[in-house]
């Protein structure tokens, strides 16, 4: 009799191990949270979009949901942990969390390694620890009301609510960390920065919890500690950095920054690129206006828009093509001294710094490399040279023929120059500029307005006037051609 019943406590512990299934999707489709809760193992394929409805709510003491997201997983109304069952996600694809957040009220923690969007924001009531290595942004605010804590090696955006930290559960962060809005600390949590850290609002200490680490902090309002706890030793300030060090890195004038992340996997042919010069193109941002116009930037043609490296201080070259004021539109590029193909690169825009009144422009955009960089987003009515080269070697164009402003259109990037393939064309004088002969590359956008064919020519040329050298690139006979034959330079001739 005691055989059999140790027989069938050992069928019941068995089947109470068997309950959770592996669960893999193959093809998009919409689940209930009950279906989704059921897998103890979740794969989502490539290109796959598994939908989960209602709430996910784990209340099973050691049933851990783990994911593999190598798609999207989309959950509508929240996920609620109230046991010690975690919730790990992994993967390369992305996961989105909207209409009620994320809730931990016991020990199970919630893990996040893909790029994922929470709505309703991060509320932490019991011990259970958040975990990021991927990209995590959340509205709504993070409130730690309790033991758990928030790790964070990834990147961290908190676009709205700010962060609340009311127990002993702090932060480390070795990666970005942005908060829109405010940081209080009611308590002994600490937050410990290893990366940077980056606040637009206040930073209130009111305990003995405070602003440690090796790492940097910009606050845009104001850091207060009126409690025991410090920013590194330091009291506070206004509209500055701090670093480990204790002291004020610089008054930094400059009342916002934001982080741009330039994601490793759209840097092209598996190496890293040295002195890329990115481009910055926003079409509009209320932010961005000036302040006459309800944004944040001081000055009326946008001077006062910058850009460091991660680290907060080191300035990067940054060439500024075109600034409105009354809409943020913004077109800029920028040189990254070494943009990764294996590991996302961050840089920051600060603006907001009354002090910058003149174009901080460089031509250190674009080294040595570069023979000659131009817009052709100017007026060819305004006095010549009308368009300017980017680089130092100055070769400026001088527009030729009959050109009007109706010549100066819509482009790619910003404005362009509309020319008729004869009479109009943009002089340089020689200079530094190479002959057609030797290895060079050309590049540009062009937009031919009816589409060739048959055996229309419809060609950009670059000739050197001097030797009857020049550079063809166009459509001849329907086809894409590139020829020379034989490098003062003309956009066109024919």
């Amino acid at each position: 009799m005691i055989k059999k019943v140790s027989f069938l406590l050992l069928i019941n512990f068995f089947i109470s191990n068997i309950v959770k299934a592996q669960c893999t999707y193959s093809t998009s489709q919409s689940i209930s949270a009950a279906t989704f809760l059921a897998c103890g193992s979740i794969t989502i394929n490539s290109g796959v979009t598994l939908t989960v409805t209602g709430a996910v709510t784990n209340n099973t003491t050691g049933a851990n949901i783990t994911v593999t997201d190598n798609g999207s997983l989309v959950i509508s109304s929240g996920v609620t942990l109230n046991s010690n069952g975690n919730f790990n996600v992994t993967g390369t694809g992305s996961m989105s969390i909207s209409s009620g957040g994320v809730t931990i009220n016991n020990s199970g923690g919630f893990s996040n390694g893909v790029n994922t969007t929470i709505t309703g924001g991060i509320l932490g009531d019991g011990a259970g620890n958040v975990t990021n290595t991927g990209t995590l942004t959340v509205s709504g605010g993070i409130t730690l009301n309790s033991s758990g804590s928030l790790s964070n090696t990834g990147v961290v955006n908190v676009t709205s609510g700010g962060v609340l930290i009311d127990n002993a559960g702090g932060i480390t962060s070795s990666g970005a960390f942005s908060v829109t809005g405010n940081i209080t600390d009611n308590s002994s949590g600490n937050f410990v920065d290893n990366g940077t850290l980056t606040v637009s609002g206040n930073y209130n200490l009111t305990n003995s919890g405070g602003l440690s680490g090796t790492g940097t902090a910009y606050v845009g309002g104001t850091a207060s500690a009126t409690g025991t706890g410090t920013f590194w030793g330091s009291s506070g300030c206004t509209g500055c950095t701090l670093s480990s060090s204790g002291t004020v890195l610089s008054s930094c004038d400059f009342k916002y920054r934001r982080l741009i992340t330039i994601n490793s996997s759209q840097v092209s042919g598996g190496v890293n690129l040295t002195n890329f010069p990115m481009l910055i193109n926003i079409t509009s941002d209320a932010t961005l206006k000036s302040v006459a116009n309800g944004g944040h930037v001081q000055s009326a043609n946008g001077y006062d828009i910058m850009f460091t490296a991660f680290d907060g201080v080191t300035n990067l070259n940054f060439q500024l093509e075109y600034y409105v004021a009354t809409t943020g539109q913004y077109v800029a590029w920028v040189n990254i001294p070494t943009l990764s193909a294996s590991a996302n690169t961050y840089i920051y825009m600060y603006y907001g710094d009354a002090s910058v009144t003149t174009n901080q422009s460089s031509t250190s955009t674009w080294n040595s490399n570069y023979s000659g960089v131009w817009h052709l987003d100017e007026n060819p009515t305004a006095s010549a040279p009308q368009y300017m080269d980017g680089t130092a070697n100055a070769e400026n164009g001088t527009a030729q023929g009959s050109m009007t402003a109706a010549n100066q259109v819509a482009g790619q990037i910003y404005n362009g120059a509309s020319l008729n393939g004869s009479s109009n064309y943009i002089y340089t004088a020689a200079g530094s500029l190479p002959k057609c002969s030797g290895p060079q590359t050309i590049s540009y956008w062009s937009y031919y307005a009816t589409s060739p064919g048959g055996t229309e020519e419809v060609q950009v040329i670059l000739q050197n006037e001097a030797s009857s050298s020049s550079q063809c690139l166009g459509f001849l006979s329907g086809a894409m051609q590139n020829w020379k034959w034989g490098g003062v330079l003309k956009f066109p001739r024919e």
